[in-house]
Protein backbone atom coordinates (compact mmCIF):
# COMPACT_ATOMS: atom_id res chain seq x y z
CA UNK A 1 0.00 0.00 0.00
CA UNK A 2 1.55 3.41 -0.70
CA UNK A 3 1.43 6.25 1.62
CA UNK A 4 -0.53 8.85 0.26
CA UNK A 5 1.92 12.05 0.03
CA UNK A 6 1.79 15.44 1.65
CA UNK A 7 -0.28 18.12 -0.07
CA UNK A 8 -0.26 22.16 -1.01
CA UNK A 9 -1.85 23.87 1.33
CA UNK A 10 -2.70 27.64 0.65
CA UNK A 11 -1.41 29.49 3.95
CA UNK A 12 -1.69 33.09 2.94
CA UNK A 13 -3.86 34.50 -0.14
CA UNK A 14 -0.39 34.28 -2.29
CA UNK A 15 1.09 31.65 -0.69
CA UNK A 16 0.99 27.69 -1.41
CA UNK A 17 3.12 25.64 0.82
CA UNK A 18 4.32 21.77 1.32
CA UNK A 19 6.45 20.13 3.91
CA UNK A 20 7.57 16.76 3.37
CA UNK A 21 8.57 14.68 6.27
CA UNK A 22 7.61 13.07 9.29
CA UNK A 23 4.52 10.96 9.46
CA UNK A 24 5.16 7.50 9.09
CA UNK A 25 9.06 7.87 8.05
CA UNK A 26 9.36 8.46 11.93
CA UNK A 27 7.95 5.01 12.25
CA UNK A 28 10.42 3.83 9.69
CA UNK A 29 13.58 5.73 10.98
CA UNK A 30 13.34 5.34 14.80
CA UNK A 31 14.86 1.58 14.34
CA UNK A 32 17.52 2.92 12.44
CA UNK A 33 18.94 5.50 14.88
CA UNK A 34 18.06 3.26 17.76
CA UNK A 35 20.18 0.53 16.47
CA UNK A 36 23.29 3.27 15.98
CA UNK A 37 22.87 4.27 19.00
CA UNK A 38 23.23 1.01 20.55
CA UNK A 39 26.15 0.24 18.46
CA UNK A 40 28.13 3.74 19.13
CA UNK A 41 27.25 3.15 23.22
CA UNK A 42 29.21 -0.30 22.73
CA UNK A 43 32.28 0.91 20.49
CA UNK A 44 32.73 4.48 22.88
CA UNK A 45 32.29 1.91 25.90
CA UNK A 46 29.19 4.00 27.31
CA UNK A 47 27.57 0.31 27.48
CA UNK A 48 30.20 -2.45 29.07
CA UNK A 49 29.90 -5.73 26.99
CA UNK A 50 30.81 -8.82 29.34
CA UNK A 51 33.36 -9.91 26.20
CA UNK A 52 34.85 -6.47 25.54
CA UNK A 53 38.58 -8.00 26.34
CA UNK A 54 38.07 -10.53 23.44
CA UNK A 55 36.88 -8.18 21.28
CA UNK A 56 39.42 -7.33 18.64
CA UNK A 57 40.22 -3.41 18.44
CA UNK A 58 38.91 -3.35 14.37
CA UNK A 59 35.92 -4.89 15.16
CA UNK A 60 34.95 -1.92 17.27
CA UNK A 61 36.08 0.31 14.49
CA UNK A 62 33.84 -1.02 12.44
CA UNK A 63 30.82 -0.89 15.07
CA UNK A 64 31.75 2.33 15.67
CA UNK A 65 31.05 3.32 11.99
CA UNK A 66 28.43 1.25 11.43
CA UNK A 67 26.87 3.14 14.15
CA UNK A 68 27.08 6.56 12.53
CA UNK A 69 25.88 5.55 9.73
CA UNK A 70 22.66 3.53 11.37
CA UNK A 71 22.36 7.16 13.62
CA UNK A 72 22.94 9.75 10.48
CA UNK A 73 20.08 7.76 8.29
CA UNK A 74 17.81 7.26 11.31
CA UNK A 75 18.48 11.21 12.34
CA UNK A 76 17.47 12.16 8.80
CA UNK A 77 14.76 10.30 8.71
CA UNK A 78 13.01 10.86 12.06
CA UNK A 79 13.48 14.98 12.02
CA UNK A 80 14.25 15.19 8.70
CA UNK A 81 12.19 17.66 6.93
CA UNK A 82 12.02 19.93 3.73
CA UNK A 83 9.70 22.85 2.53
CA UNK A 84 8.11 24.24 -0.90
CA UNK A 85 6.78 27.39 -0.58
CA UNK A 86 5.45 29.19 -3.80
CA UNK A 87 4.81 33.02 -3.42
CA UNK A 88 2.59 34.80 -5.98
CA UNK A 89 3.06 38.05 -4.47
CA UNK A 90 7.07 38.36 -4.26
CA UNK A 91 7.04 35.89 -7.40
CA UNK A 92 9.59 33.39 -6.31
CA UNK A 93 9.71 29.44 -4.94
CA UNK A 94 11.70 28.95 -1.61
CA UNK A 95 13.23 25.46 -1.04
CA UNK A 96 14.42 24.95 2.17
CA UNK A 97 15.72 21.32 4.18
CA UNK A 98 16.48 20.65 7.67
CA UNK A 99 15.86 19.04 10.81
CA UNK A 100 12.82 19.83 12.16
CA UNK A 101 13.64 23.48 11.29
CA UNK A 102 14.75 25.42 7.54
CA UNK A 103 18.92 24.80 7.90
CA UNK A 104 19.38 25.66 3.84
CA UNK A 105 17.52 27.44 1.53
CA UNK A 106 17.32 28.03 -2.29
CA UNK A 107 15.51 30.40 -3.89
CA UNK A 108 14.16 30.48 -7.33
CA UNK A 109 12.44 33.11 -9.95
CA UNK A 110 9.05 32.34 -10.51
CA UNK A 111 9.27 34.56 -13.27
CA UNK A 112 11.43 31.79 -15.33
CA UNK A 113 8.80 29.41 -15.34
CA UNK A 114 5.97 29.04 -17.91
CA UNK A 115 4.02 26.27 -17.53
CA UNK A 116 3.45 23.10 -15.37
CA UNK A 117 3.80 19.35 -16.57
CA UNK A 118 2.73 16.59 -15.74
CA UNK A 119 5.80 13.09 -16.06
CA UNK A 120 4.98 9.61 -15.22
CA UNK A 121 7.73 7.13 -14.25
CA UNK A 122 7.04 3.78 -14.68
CA UNK A 123 9.28 2.39 -12.75
CA UNK A 124 11.08 -0.58 -12.48
CA UNK A 125 11.73 -3.67 -10.30
CA UNK A 126 13.48 -1.44 -7.64
CA UNK A 127 10.99 1.46 -7.77
CA UNK A 128 7.59 2.13 -8.11
CA UNK A 129 5.61 4.07 -11.10
CA UNK A 130 5.49 7.70 -9.86
CA UNK A 131 3.95 10.83 -11.00
CA UNK A 132 5.78 13.67 -10.73
CA UNK A 133 4.58 17.43 -10.99
CA UNK A 134 7.33 20.26 -12.20
CA UNK A 135 7.53 23.67 -13.32
CA UNK A 136 8.74 23.80 -17.11
CA UNK A 137 10.53 26.81 -18.90
CA UNK A 138 10.81 28.35 -22.42
CA UNK A 139 14.46 29.50 -22.31
CA UNK A 140 16.39 25.93 -21.48
CA UNK A 141 15.83 26.13 -17.74
CA UNK A 142 15.70 22.69 -16.05
CA UNK A 143 12.43 21.52 -14.95
CA UNK A 144 11.72 22.03 -11.34
CA UNK A 145 10.24 19.39 -9.76
CA UNK A 146 7.19 20.29 -7.08
CA UNK A 147 5.46 17.15 -6.31
CA UNK A 148 5.86 13.63 -6.67
CA UNK A 149 3.62 10.97 -5.90
CA UNK A 150 2.25 7.14 -6.99
CA UNK A 151 -1.46 8.07 -7.28
CA UNK A 152 -2.22 10.09 -11.12
CA UNK A 153 -5.74 11.73 -9.11
CA UNK A 154 -3.44 13.11 -6.63
CA UNK A 155 -0.74 14.87 -9.06
CA UNK A 156 -3.66 15.97 -11.21
CA UNK A 157 -5.85 17.54 -8.49
CA UNK A 158 -2.37 19.51 -7.35
CA UNK A 159 -1.62 20.11 -10.92
CA UNK A 160 -5.48 22.11 -10.77
CA UNK A 161 -4.50 24.03 -7.73
CA UNK A 162 -0.91 25.01 -9.44
CA UNK A 163 -2.42 25.73 -12.12
CA UNK A 164 -6.03 28.00 -11.01
CA UNK A 165 -3.04 29.70 -8.31
CA UNK A 166 -0.25 30.63 -11.05
CA UNK A 167 -2.37 31.29 -13.76
CA UNK A 168 -0.03 28.85 -15.90
CA UNK A 169 -0.84 26.10 -18.48
CA UNK A 170 -1.07 22.50 -17.93
CA UNK A 171 0.84 19.56 -20.18
CA UNK A 172 -0.32 16.09 -19.12
CA UNK A 173 3.11 14.17 -20.28
CA UNK A 174 1.68 11.28 -18.49
CA UNK A 175 0.91 9.03 -21.91
CA UNK A 176 2.38 9.40 -25.58
CA UNK A 177 -0.29 11.63 -26.30
CA UNK A 178 0.32 15.03 -24.93
CA UNK A 179 -2.87 17.40 -23.31
CA UNK A 180 -2.75 20.95 -22.98
CA UNK A 181 -5.06 22.61 -19.83
CA UNK A 182 -5.32 26.22 -19.82
CA UNK A 183 -6.18 27.89 -16.28
CA UNK A 184 -9.38 27.44 -15.24
CA UNK A 185 -10.31 25.19 -18.29
CA UNK A 186 -11.02 21.72 -17.59
CA UNK A 187 -11.47 20.38 -21.46
CA UNK A 188 -7.98 19.23 -22.51
CA UNK A 189 -6.97 19.90 -25.99
CA UNK A 190 -4.36 17.70 -27.50
CA UNK A 191 -1.52 19.78 -28.67
CA UNK A 192 -0.03 16.93 -30.83
CA UNK A 193 -2.70 15.16 -32.69
CA UNK A 194 -3.15 11.58 -32.37
CA UNK A 195 -2.77 9.60 -35.37
CA UNK A 196 -5.80 9.66 -37.37
CA UNK A 197 -8.36 6.74 -37.14
CA UNK A 198 -8.35 4.11 -40.40
CA UNK A 199 -11.08 4.82 -43.02
CA UNK A 200 -12.18 1.42 -41.95
CA UNK A 201 -12.93 -0.81 -39.45
CA UNK A 202 -10.22 -3.14 -39.23
CA UNK A 203 -10.38 -6.70 -38.20
CA UNK A 204 -9.91 -6.62 -34.48
CA UNK A 205 -8.60 -9.52 -32.56
CA UNK A 206 -11.27 -8.81 -29.44
CA UNK A 207 -14.98 -9.19 -29.43
CA UNK A 208 -16.15 -5.88 -29.41
CA UNK A 209 -20.43 -5.95 -28.39
CA UNK A 210 -23.47 -3.49 -26.85
CA UNK A 211 -26.29 -4.07 -25.19
CA UNK A 212 -28.57 -1.40 -23.79
CA UNK A 213 -26.44 0.96 -21.27
CA UNK A 214 -23.46 -1.57 -21.60
CA UNK A 215 -20.80 -1.85 -23.77
CA UNK A 216 -17.94 -4.15 -23.53
CA UNK A 217 -14.76 -5.20 -25.27
CA UNK A 218 -13.19 -9.02 -24.55
CA UNK A 219 -9.51 -9.72 -25.03
CA UNK A 220 -8.82 -13.12 -25.62
CA UNK A 221 -4.98 -15.15 -25.47
CA UNK A 222 -3.07 -14.64 -28.07
CA UNK A 223 -2.08 -17.58 -30.56
CA UNK A 224 0.86 -19.60 -29.77
CA UNK A 225 4.12 -17.83 -30.62
CA UNK A 226 7.37 -19.47 -31.87
CA UNK A 227 8.84 -17.10 -29.11
CA UNK A 228 6.87 -19.13 -26.53
CA UNK A 229 8.10 -22.69 -27.71
CA UNK A 230 11.40 -20.81 -27.36
CA UNK A 231 11.08 -19.92 -23.81
CA UNK A 232 10.51 -23.45 -23.16
CA UNK A 233 12.76 -24.98 -24.49
CA UNK A 234 15.47 -23.42 -23.60
CA UNK A 235 15.88 -23.56 -19.52
CA UNK A 236 14.95 -27.37 -20.96
CA UNK A 237 18.57 -28.03 -23.01
CA UNK A 238 20.12 -25.78 -20.03
CA UNK A 239 18.76 -28.53 -17.95
CA UNK A 240 19.69 -31.85 -19.71
CA UNK A 241 23.17 -30.04 -20.55
CA UNK A 242 23.38 -29.10 -16.62
CA UNK A 243 22.01 -33.16 -15.64
CA UNK A 244 24.33 -34.57 -17.85
CA UNK A 245 27.91 -32.53 -16.35
CA UNK A 246 26.44 -32.33 -12.73
CA UNK A 247 23.74 -34.60 -11.85
CA UNK A 248 26.12 -37.45 -11.30
CA UNK A 249 28.31 -35.94 -8.95
CA UNK A 250 25.05 -34.28 -6.96
CA UNK A 251 23.80 -37.69 -6.63
CA UNK A 252 26.81 -39.73 -6.13
CA UNK A 253 27.03 -42.00 -2.99
CA UNK A 254 28.65 -39.47 -0.41
CA UNK A 255 26.50 -36.71 -0.72
CA UNK A 256 23.51 -36.67 1.84
CA UNK A 257 20.47 -37.44 0.16
CA UNK A 258 18.78 -34.00 1.46
CA UNK A 259 21.40 -32.36 -0.22
CA UNK A 260 20.81 -34.06 -3.61
CA UNK A 261 17.11 -34.07 -3.69
CA UNK A 262 16.81 -30.37 -2.25
CA UNK A 263 19.38 -29.39 -5.12
CA UNK A 264 18.31 -31.72 -7.96
CA UNK A 265 14.11 -30.67 -6.92
CA UNK A 266 14.93 -26.88 -7.14
CA UNK A 267 16.56 -26.99 -10.80
CA UNK A 268 13.99 -29.45 -12.16
CA UNK A 269 11.33 -26.77 -11.23
CA UNK A 270 13.02 -23.86 -12.29
CA UNK A 271 14.30 -24.96 -15.33
CA UNK A 272 11.31 -27.71 -16.20
CA UNK A 273 8.32 -27.70 -14.28
CA UNK A 274 8.15 -23.55 -14.22
CA UNK A 275 8.60 -22.97 -17.58
CA UNK A 276 6.24 -26.14 -19.12
CA UNK A 277 3.58 -24.97 -16.81
CA UNK A 278 3.85 -21.54 -18.04
CA UNK A 279 3.53 -22.66 -21.76
CA UNK A 280 0.70 -25.25 -20.72
CA UNK A 281 -1.30 -22.41 -19.09
CA UNK A 282 -1.14 -20.04 -22.56
CA UNK A 283 -1.52 -22.93 -24.41
CA UNK A 284 -5.26 -23.59 -22.07
CA UNK A 285 -5.63 -19.46 -22.71
CA UNK A 286 -5.46 -19.03 -26.63
CA UNK A 287 -9.30 -18.01 -27.26
CA UNK A 288 -10.14 -17.72 -24.15
CA UNK A 289 -11.37 -13.93 -22.37
CA UNK A 290 -8.25 -13.15 -20.20
CA UNK A 291 -9.41 -9.63 -19.65
CA UNK A 292 -13.10 -7.85 -20.36
CA UNK A 293 -13.34 -3.80 -20.21
CA UNK A 294 -17.30 -2.92 -19.23
CA UNK A 295 -18.67 0.40 -19.15
CA UNK A 296 -21.70 1.09 -17.45
CA UNK A 297 -23.58 4.12 -16.49
CA UNK A 298 -21.13 5.66 -13.77
CA UNK A 299 -18.49 2.97 -13.61
CA UNK A 300 -15.50 1.33 -15.16
CA UNK A 301 -14.78 -2.11 -14.58
CA UNK A 302 -11.85 -4.15 -15.30
CA UNK A 303 -11.86 -7.88 -15.18
CA UNK A 304 -8.48 -10.28 -15.26
CA UNK A 305 -9.22 -13.77 -15.82
CA UNK A 306 -6.83 -16.57 -15.14
CA UNK A 307 -7.72 -20.10 -15.54
CA UNK A 308 -8.97 -20.41 -11.96
CA UNK A 309 -9.04 -17.18 -10.60
CA UNK A 310 -10.18 -13.73 -11.38
CA UNK A 311 -9.82 -10.45 -10.12
CA UNK A 312 -11.95 -7.05 -10.50
CA UNK A 313 -11.16 -3.17 -10.64
CA UNK A 314 -13.94 -1.13 -10.21
CA UNK A 315 -13.63 2.97 -10.90
CA UNK A 316 -16.24 5.69 -11.14
CA UNK A 317 -16.90 7.79 -13.78
CA UNK A 318 -15.67 10.75 -11.24
CA UNK A 319 -11.83 8.48 -11.12
CA UNK A 320 -11.76 8.37 -15.06
CA UNK A 321 -9.92 11.36 -16.27
CA UNK A 322 -9.47 10.18 -20.01
CA UNK A 323 -8.18 7.45 -22.48
CA UNK A 324 -4.90 7.20 -25.03
CA UNK A 325 -3.23 4.48 -26.58
CA UNK A 326 0.52 3.72 -26.54
CA UNK A 327 2.82 1.85 -29.20
CA UNK A 328 6.54 1.84 -29.93
CA UNK A 329 5.85 4.11 -32.72
CA UNK A 330 3.51 6.86 -30.45
CA UNK A 331 6.21 6.52 -27.83
CA UNK A 332 9.36 7.54 -30.25
CA UNK A 333 7.93 10.34 -31.30
CA UNK A 334 6.99 11.60 -28.00
CA UNK A 335 10.22 10.49 -26.19
CA UNK A 336 12.71 11.65 -29.04
CA UNK A 337 12.34 15.18 -29.22
CA UNK A 338 12.78 15.16 -33.33
CA UNK A 339 9.85 15.87 -35.56
CA UNK A 340 8.67 12.39 -37.07
CA UNK A 341 9.42 11.89 -41.24
CA UNK A 342 6.58 12.94 -43.51
CA UNK A 343 6.11 10.83 -45.94
CA UNK A 344 9.26 8.66 -47.35
CA UNK A 345 11.82 11.94 -47.55
CA UNK A 346 12.19 14.99 -45.63
CA UNK A 347 10.10 17.96 -45.85
CA UNK A 348 12.91 20.63 -44.34
CA UNK A 349 16.43 19.65 -44.77
CA UNK A 350 17.04 22.22 -41.84
CA UNK A 351 15.83 19.90 -39.73
CA UNK A 352 16.45 16.12 -37.98
CA UNK A 353 14.08 14.09 -38.19
CA UNK A 354 13.38 10.65 -36.83
CA UNK A 355 15.59 7.85 -38.81
CA UNK A 356 13.85 5.24 -40.55
CA UNK A 357 15.82 2.41 -39.06
CA UNK A 358 13.91 3.85 -35.79
CA UNK A 359 10.76 3.47 -37.27
CA UNK A 360 11.60 0.02 -38.44
CA UNK A 361 12.68 -1.06 -35.27
CA UNK A 362 9.61 0.25 -33.56
CA UNK A 363 7.88 -2.67 -35.44
CA UNK A 364 9.28 -5.26 -33.49
CA UNK A 365 8.46 -4.19 -30.08
CA UNK A 366 4.85 -4.89 -28.88
CA UNK A 367 2.37 -2.31 -28.01
CA UNK A 368 1.30 -1.27 -24.32
CA UNK A 369 -2.43 -1.01 -25.53
CA UNK A 370 -4.65 1.59 -24.96
CA UNK A 371 -4.47 3.60 -21.58
CA UNK A 372 -7.20 3.86 -19.15
CA UNK A 373 -6.19 7.22 -16.95
CA UNK A 374 -7.94 6.46 -13.68
CA UNK A 375 -7.34 8.00 -10.37
CA UNK A 376 -4.52 4.77 -8.95
CA UNK A 377 -2.88 5.49 -11.98
CA UNK A 378 -2.68 4.14 -15.42
CA UNK A 379 -4.11 1.08 -16.84
CA UNK A 380 -3.26 -0.69 -19.78
CA UNK A 381 -5.68 -3.25 -22.31
CA UNK A 382 -5.22 -4.92 -25.07
CA UNK A 383 -1.49 -5.22 -25.09
CA UNK A 384 0.24 -6.64 -27.72
CA UNK A 385 -2.41 -5.40 -30.71
CA UNK A 386 -1.24 -3.80 -33.90
CA UNK A 387 -1.23 -0.22 -33.46
CA UNK A 388 -4.10 0.35 -36.78
CA UNK A 389 -6.29 -1.37 -33.85
CA UNK A 390 -5.19 0.37 -30.85
CA UNK A 391 -5.93 4.01 -32.33
CA UNK A 392 -9.56 2.56 -33.42
CA UNK A 393 -10.17 0.86 -30.17
CA UNK A 394 -8.90 4.32 -28.37
CA UNK A 395 -11.26 5.83 -30.81
CA UNK A 396 -14.61 3.66 -29.83
CA UNK A 397 -14.01 3.02 -26.11
CA UNK A 398 -13.42 7.06 -25.60
CA UNK A 399 -16.88 7.66 -27.58
CA UNK A 400 -18.75 5.12 -25.97
CA UNK A 401 -17.72 5.87 -22.49
CA UNK A 402 -18.59 9.55 -22.68
CA UNK A 403 -21.65 8.86 -24.59
CA UNK A 404 -23.03 5.97 -22.01
CA UNK A 405 -22.03 8.33 -18.88
CA UNK A 406 -23.89 11.37 -20.50
CA UNK A 407 -27.05 9.22 -20.68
Amino acid sequence: MNAKPQLFKQTAPDRLEIKKGGGCLILFGLPFFLAGIFMLSIATGLMPVSNANEVPWIAMVIIFFMGLIFSGVGAALVWGRSWTVIDRRQRRIFEAKGLLKPMRNQIYELDNYHKLIIKHDPGDSDTAETFSLCLGSDQGIADLSLFSTSFYGDARDQAKLLMDFLHLPLYDRSTDHEELFQARETEPKNTKPASAPPNYVPELNCRVGESGDEFRVAFQGGPVRASRIVAMLLPIIIFCFFGYNFLPILFSPGTPPAVSFFFGGFFLLLLVLGPVLGFLRHLLMVKRDTLILTIRPGSLELQQRGLISRKTKRYSAEEIYGFDFSSPLTALEKDSGLPPRSGSYQVDPSKTYIPNWAYKLSRLTPTKGVVIKTRDGLQYVGAGLPEEQLSYLHMIISEAFGRIQRK
